[in-house]
């Protein structure tokens, strides 16, 4: 569907009709709203009534994240707002920490088994969060928002990981520590307060403990020496405070005494020598486990990567890019129309990766550096592709949607004065566009009438669009590599007369659903964190699938003699095996700048915290931990020191109680720059009667990439060889019958 018609907070309107207008275009979300001391408001009583703060208007839209609205009602309004979800019969308040935005949330309810929400409950007459507790809820409640707002007046980056729920207060400080699986807690049962830091890290908590004598270690983390407790809330949050720069401080004296940086190391992308195999790829975005490296010389070698991969288009302002005079619009629109193109702007995805942004691999239809978005006039560049229309208005540093051609039934043209505008209907409501200095948004109608128009409508109710067919339409499609081309509408040393159409477009998946119902339950048998309470944090998988079919050809867990099988295969001949069929498949949905995988799975754990898929190639582990539509390395190879694989949780626990269900891989790693160690691990829930496909990862690496690695190390490519010989498999099928000629 296209982006919901914006919701304004007007100040006359009833809080109730606020939360019912919301749930109507977030079917599965509410509003909560409460006052500064916790207590819930009359929702009989209007916006301006309740409000403390008289600021700016707020406009809600799909993609607005979670922490940001609920940041705006605080800072407009003087109010505390929670975003929540009904499950089994109670309102429940949606993680605002998780980076989520409201489309991203309604759509994970959706996927999660939440419950459609009825006016009732849209309306807050049934707010009161599922609690244990058998204190006064709202006195529980006016505690906990009273130790969050103390806090954060302190530590502005905090989150409420969950308030209100029960005894317990779970803050997430990023400053402190920004692996989302830790917090600060605050236990508030018994009429009394006490603090603990909960961290599963042992280095970190190591570290914490040895620079101070003030903290005491207990089972789940760090606590104030003695356990002290608490009955005033202000001396609890002035605990909280001392606690947490002290944790800052041990962090930071450990670090400085030994002469390293605590900045997070940006790792420097290869150049491949197989251009068949490996073609040029972007840089990568390792998780805090790559660690430190000096800031300065990050940026520099970002820069060199940028300008050695990228000479050509790494611009450092956007408005290079853009069609400036109207005779230039005038004149690519005529040549849009006249030969119906389909124009690819290849170098539109390199520029915004070379200025740091994360770009899927669709092609640009159109550009613009600077666009004015909707009646509230968001600032931020217009990016248009096969999905939609994208920009970063909302985020500066991240492109995000803000309307899909399945919702765009017409897009009309004015020209003005200072510039012009288009305006997208759909039928929940208009989008307008505006350009001031140009006419570039004329090329957009253009295109969007003379070709993309009747694509959209011939394959709206299709689950794919198919190219062949789009052929046969009498489009054309022309791909240009520099912006002066388009602008003179010259293909690369063809010309507009010699066009040569691109490679076939992979096929898009249109799914019903946004995410696979529960996917987890396919590949978790059961594990320690679920016996304890604290069950990894699933990352949705995204619905890339038009059928079942279609989700087994990806979809597949292999016995143990085909693990056997394959292993054997890979030792015996030193193959490097690549699966393009993988990519191919998740691509579809997913942002995928890498390399054909060696190895993927479609759910592992990774160390306490998060369940996601292994996307195993030359760089490392992939997986989605910032979001479900992108991969991020998480131990590039270069620090690989040593792997292992072994029945059950590999060191990470010293539990033997699941040997015979799930297996864990451990990485040790070494950052030779800043002398620091550490290890990652890896864990297949496979169960008792599946094999563990971990072994062929460890295969893979021992006796194929990890000699490239190796020999690579110090160049700025991999050395490919042979050896090893390249193998690759479009299929599961196509990898078994392989595996058993040997």
């Amino acid at each position: 569907a296209g982006m919901p018609k914006e919701l304004s907070m007007n100040g006359r309107k009833k809080i109730e009709t606020l939360q019912k207008e919301f749930t109507e275009k977030f079917n599965y979300l509410t509003l909560v709203f409460r006052h500064e001391d916790g207590s819930p408001v009359d929702v009989q009583k209007t916006l301006a009534e309740i409000r403390t703060k008289k600021g700016a208007d707020i406009s809600i839209v799909a993609s607005l994240k979670l922490d940001k609205l609920e940041r705006n009602f605080l800072d407009h309004f003087g109010l505390y707002v929670e975003v929540a979800y009904l499950r089994e019969g109670n309102l429940v308040h949606y993680d605002s920490g998780t980076g989520n935005t409201l489309n991203e949330a309604n759509h994970w309810c959706e996927a999660n088994g939440c419950e459609r929400l009825d006016m009732e409950h849209a309306s807050g007459q049934s707010v009161t969060p599922k609690t244990e507790s058998t204190a006064d809820p709202k006195a529980e409640a006016g505690l906990q928002q009273k130790l969050f707002k103390g806090l954060k007046l302190k530590f502005p980056d905090a989150v409420a990981k969950k308030i209100d729920k029960d005894n317990y207060l779970d803050i997430h400080v990023p400053s402190v520590n920004e692996r989302y699986g830790t917090h600060l807690g605050f236990n508030t049962s018994g009429g009394v307060i006490k603090i603990v830091f909960y961290c599963r890290d042992g280095a970190f908590v190591d570290t914490v403990i040895s620079q101070s004598d003030r903290f005491e270690q207990y089972s789940q983390g760090l606590r104030l020496l003695g356990n002290p407790e608490f009955e005033d809330a202000g001396e609890a949050v002035d605990a909280a405070v001392e606690f947490l720069i002290d944790i800052q401080r041990s962090v930071h004296d450990k670090y400085s005494a030994q002469g390293q940086h605590t900045g997070t190391k940006k790792a420097v992308p290869r150049k491949a020598e197989h251009p068949e195999i490996f073609q040029e790829e972007e840089a990568i975005h390792p998780t805090e486990d790559l660690t430190e490296q000096d800031s300065e010389e990050t940026e520099q070698a970002e820069v060199s990567v940028a300008a050695e991969f990228d000479s050509e288009i790494a611009v450092e302002n956007l408005d290079e890019l853009d069609i400036k005079d109207r005779e230039t619009a005038d004149d690519i629109a005529e040549y849009i129309r006249k030969g119906r193109i389909l124009t690819n702007l290849h170098y539109v995805n390199k520029a915004l990766q070379a200025n740091g942004f994360e770009v899927d691999n669709h092609q640009a239809y159109f550009f613009d550096s600077q666009v004015l978005i909707s009646d509230m006039s968001y600032e931020g560049f217009l990016l248009v592709n096969m999905d939609g229309f994208y920009s970063n208005c909302i985020d500066k540093e991240i492109i995000q949607p803000i309307f899909s051609w399945s919702g765009v039934d017409d897009i009309e043209y004015s020209d003005h004065p200072e510039g012009c505008s288009i305006d997208i209907h759909s039928p929940e409501g208009t989008l307008t566009i505006r350009k001031v200095g140009s006419k570039s948004l004329k090329v957009l109608h253009t295109f969007y009438q003379n070709v993309w128009k009747e694509i959209n409508s011939e394959f709206k109710e299709e689950p794919l669009i198919i190219w062949n067919k789009v052929w046969e339409m009498g489009i054309e499609e022309v791909g240009f590599d520099k912006p002066g081309q388009y602008f003179t509408f010259q293909s690369e040393a063809q010309g507009f007369e010699e066009d040569v159409r691109m490679e076939e477009k992979p096929t898009i998946i249109k799914s019903e659903t946004e995410f696979i119902d529960n996917y987890h339950r396919e590949f978790m048998c059961d594990n320690i964190w679920s016996r304890k309470g604290y069950p990894l944090d699933i990352i949705p998988f995204p619905n890339v699938f038009s059928s079942e079919e279609d989700k087994d050809k990806l979809f597949r867990n292999f016995s143990k003699e085909e693990v056997e099988r394959i292993v054997r295969r890979i030792r015996s001949t030193g193959s490097l095996i690549l699966l393009p069929f993988v990519r191919e498949m998740l691509s579809r949905k997913i942002s995928i700048n890498l390399k054909p995988p060696f190895w993927f799975i479609p759910l592992v754990g990774y160390g306490n915290d998060i369940g996601s898929m292994l996307y195993f190639c030359q760089d490392g582990f992939f997986n989605c931990y910032k979001g479900a539509y992108s991969l991020i390395n998480i131990c590039h190879v270069d620090m690989w020191k040593d792997i292992s694989v072994q029945k059950g949780y590999n060191g990470l626990f010293d539990s033997h109680e699941d040997d015979d269900r799930l297996s864990s891989l451990r990485v040790e790693w070494h950052n030779p720059r800043s002398g620091n160690n550490g290890a990652i691990n890896v864990v297949e829930f496979h169960g008792e009667n599946k094999g563990c496909t971990l072994e062929i990862v460890k295969a893979i690496w021992d006796s194929a990439w990890k000699s490239v690695v190796e020999r690579s190390k110090g160049s700025a490519q991999f050395l490919l060889g042979p050896p090893p010989n390249m193998e690759t498999f479009n299929s599961w099928e196509e990898l078994l019958r392989w595996a058993e000629e040997g």
